[in-house]
């Protein structure tokens, strides 16, 4: 223990441990039913047994409907018990034995939380119960255990091809007789042939025979899962199912198992210190503390419940639902051991540690006295944690590094299951009273580094079974230039923004690498904006004279006062991952030392990535911002993006993006502009005019345009040249169409066309090829051919050959 504080009570003080704790030492935990036959062991003594025995929902509600159909009030005959391993199937067919067995001491037990129970039971001398532990013992058939009980000697004729109801009734004589079947679909379902065959027409008979309403036979059976083929052969109309997985309070059951007496108004004391030890410090957030931790605490005295909790969900995982034996066991050692976990087991005069604390928690898990339970259920970090704890940390620096490592290990335990300890979890592990939180999170700081098994893990702590590669990164880390970190982050930077994101300001002239093409450019700077930088990206594209495609750019900064620069984390960051860069380099690096580089390299960039996003940002929202800058407004993204990701570039520049009547007002101007200045434009001219100018707003899509002009240019004087010809309507437009001022365009009829032909036959033309000339005509778009256009040049040359010409 760190503090230097006495207690003023221990658990020793408060608690009286159980009869059956004082008594045996250790609890095992685990409940067999075939014990009962075994007159040294708990389960045989029916007094003793429910002594040890928690009224617990799944209890209750199988002597309820025990006691009513005892009484005649329902036909419960067959009870089904199912749940996973040490779900309290076994203690609760053991307590339904009793029932039958000595109904005297059941009785006692059940009066005191079922009205009524005793008086239905039956009479000792006229009840038998039958019990098979199918793990072990293995009959070849289920009907020898219960005539060898009932001492009934079927006839040869009775087993063929099994005993039927009328046999099973005979073997009972009268008598109330329960037929208790433990595990019972491990046994069945390996069967096959003429065995399974069989075994599935005794149960069944068995169960009708239950079933019937002046029956006195009782059929208890427990499997590990519904929908299993015993389950389907059990599930029957009348019978009694208790799902064991959800009634059964496993902390309730160690706490009754290993405390018969509390000091209330101790309790209440010691638990308040704690409480406010862990709200009265700035290391544990009020909203890691739950807000019923100290009625918990309180109800679940002397154990910690927030290690209750880990343990239930980390320790004893991968044995099925096994944890509540283990944890009985692993419980009941540590309120009997030795304070010092260096002592001697067997000194009998060493202080034990429930002398020396006033509350169990994480750090009381000791990996050296407790490794061979932990490494039961992780064969290889508790040896590596006892190998930090005896060579590493030196307990006159780090006073608290061993209880801390203690409560880091009991979270690391599973990998990938929520692994690793949070800060708050650290505290309330290794905290005691008298300690100083400040303290033990200072030694949590300077124990990574010194444990070489002790990572982080996105904020959390963890033991693993490889050495931490922190040190050779660091060593890398210092030697790594602020620039070249800078140039990480902007990795970083377009990581989260993604490929149509340009960060910049963090290399020299990277202001002038933002390419020139007409997509949507999202530019993210390294801090704020300033009107220079702007002019500098506008105008200037790499190695160019200009910028053509000016109307493209986006510009983005990081939210608030936030910037990326020393001392903010950034740097310091893309350092240590530069230098797990370089580590990787050396190629004389072992296997699992270079998995760990990358995994911590994978880490801090996860981390990084996360830093990045929480900086950004803000959009930078103007009319003209190359003359205006002044007057742009900073606009936060999440605001700004009203649908998708404010930190994607493709969905920034989706909100960005203009249309409809935003676009429309734009484009006459446009358009008489292009027109009076080359006399025809095409739809696609005015898209790249948007896109050049700033003061325009940048376009969605070219088929944002071409829907903007088709409708703005409705009721102005222009028509289309496609490649179907002229048109005074827009509709069907793309971004080939010409657009054309119709005081620009001649409208021809037949006697245009003959006059032109005429002309050119009169200034010495010899012959016209029609098809080349109607061509010429139609792709002037100068010239429109009214009706249709074939048709009339047609007519014109038809005149010209009756003239003879």
């Amino acid at each position: 223990m760190a503090s230097t504080e006495s207690l003023s009570q221990s658990i020793a003080d408060t608690v009286t441990i159980s009869q059956e704790l004082r008594e045996e030492g250790e609890i095992d935990g685990q409940v067999k039913l075939y014990n009962v036959d075994e007159d040294d062991e708990f389960e045989a003594d029916a007094s003793t047994f429910f002594d040890r025995t928690l009224m617990t929902q799944g209890l209750r509600e199988g002597f309820v409907d025990l006691r009513d159909t005892l009484r005649g009030d329902a036909n419960y005959g067959t009870h089904i018990l199912y749940g996973p391993y040490g779900s309290g199937k076994s203690h609760q067919m053991v307590a339904m034995y009793h029932c039958f067995a000595d109904p005297e001491a059941a009785g006692r037990f059940g009066d005191r939380h079922v009205d009524g129970f005793s008086d239905a039971l039956p009479e000792g001398e006229n009840s038998e119960a039958v019990t098979v532990s199918l793990q072990q013992r293995q009959p070849d058939y289920l009907w020898e255990p219960f005539f060898d009980i009932l001492d009934y000697e079927p006839s040869d004729s009775d087993l063929d091809p099994y005993p039927d109801m009328e046999t099973i009734q005979e073997a009972v004589d009268g008598r109330t007789v329960a037929y208790l079947m433990d595990e019972l679909e491990d046994w069945f379902e390996p069967l096959s042939g003429d065995r399974k065959k069989r075994n599935r027409g005794f149960l069944q008979a068995l169960l009708e025979t239950a079933d019937l309403d002046d029956s006195d036979i009782f059929a208890i059976v427990s499997v590990l899962r519904k929908g299993s083929e015993v389950h389907n052969i059990l599930d029957r109309e009348n019978a009694s199912e208790v799902n064991m997985s959800s009634k059964v309070s496993k902390q309730e059951v160690i706490r009754h198992r290993l405390i018969d007496d509390i000091d209330e108004g101790a309790v209440d004391e010691i638990v308040s210190g704690y409480v406010d030890a862990y709200a009265d410090n700035d290391h544990v957030p009020d909203s890691d503390i739950p807000s019923d931790l100290a009625q918990k605490m309180r109800d679940m005295y002397p154990f910690h419940p927030v290690l209750l909790n880990a343990l239930e969900t980390r320790y004893y995982a991968d044995e099925g639902n096994q944890n509540t034996r283990g944890m009985i066991y692993l419980f009941s050692k540590i309120l009997t051991t030795a304070a010092d976990p260096e002592a001697d087991p067997d000194d009998e005069d060493a202080s034990r540690l429930i002398e020396e604390t006033d509350l169990v928690t994480h750090g009381d898990i000791d990996a050296v006295l407790f490794d061979d339970e932990l490494t039961r259920i992780n064969i290889d970090r508790p040896g590596v944690c006892i190998d930090d704890i005896r060579n590493r940390v030196d307990p006159d620096s780090i006073p608290y590094g061993r209880r801390i490592l203690n409560t880091i290990l009991l979270y690391s335990l599973k990998p990938d299951e929520g692994e690793g300890a949070g800060k708050a979890e650290i505290v309330m592990g290794t905290y005691q009273t008298g300690d100083l939180v400040s303290d033990i999170v200072l030694n949590l700081e300077q124990l990574y580094g010194v444990a070489w098994y002790l990572h982080k893990l996105n904020g959390k702590y963890a033991i693993r079974d490889r050495q931490n590669p922190n040190a050779l990164i660091q060593n890398k880390a210092e030697d790594v230039d602020e620039k070249v970190a800078l140039g990480q982050i902007a990795d970083t930077v377009e990581q989260v923004f993604g490929s149509d994101a340009y960060p910049v300001g963090f290399t020299d002239n990277d202001l002038k690498e933002v390419p020139d093409n007409r997509e949507v450019k999202v530019v993210v700077k390294v801090d704020d904006w300033t009107q220079e930088e702007i002019e500098t990206v506008i105008k200037n594209a790499d190695g160019s004279p200009g910028r053509e495609w000016r109307n493209t750019l986006v510009f983005v900064q990081p939210a608030g006062d936030k910037a990326i620069e020393s001392g903010t984390g950034f740097i310091e960051k893309a350092r240590y991952i530069e230098g797990a860069e370089r580590v990787l380099e050396d190629n004389s690096l072992d296997d699992e030392i270079r998995s760990s580089v990358r995994r911590q390299r994978e880490d801090e960039q996860r981390e990084l990535r996360d830093r990045v996003e929480l900086a950004y940002g803000e959009i930078l929202d103007g009319d003209d911002l190359l003359n205006e800058f002044d007057l742009a407004a900073e606009m936060d993204l999440d605001v700004f993006v009203s649908d998708g990701e404010p930190l994607n570039a493709g969905d920034i520049a989706d909100s960005v993006a203009a249309e409809g009547i935003d676009l429309q007002q734009h484009v006459w101007g446009i358009v008489d502009d292009l027109l009076d200045r080359r006399g025809e434009a095409s739809i696609e001219d005015v898209y790249e005019q948007f896109l050049r100018q700033p003061t325009y707003p940048i376009p969605g899509s070219p088929g944002d345009v071409v829907d903007a002009v088709v409708d703005a240019l409705e009721d102005k004087p222009v028509i289309t040249h496609g490649s179907n010809g002229f048109s005074e309507s827009l509709e069907g437009s793309s971004l080939d169409t010409m657009l054309l001022h119709e005081r620009d365009v001649q409208r021809w009829t037949a006697d245009d066309v003959e006059q032109e032909l005429r002309q050119r036959f009169g200034s010495g033309t010899k012959s016209v090829d029609i098809g080349n000339f109607e061509l010429e005509i139609l792709e002037d778009t100068e010239i429109w051919l009214e009706g249709d256009g074939h048709d009339t040049v047609m007519t014109a040359a038809g005149r010209l050959v009756q003239d003879g010409q």
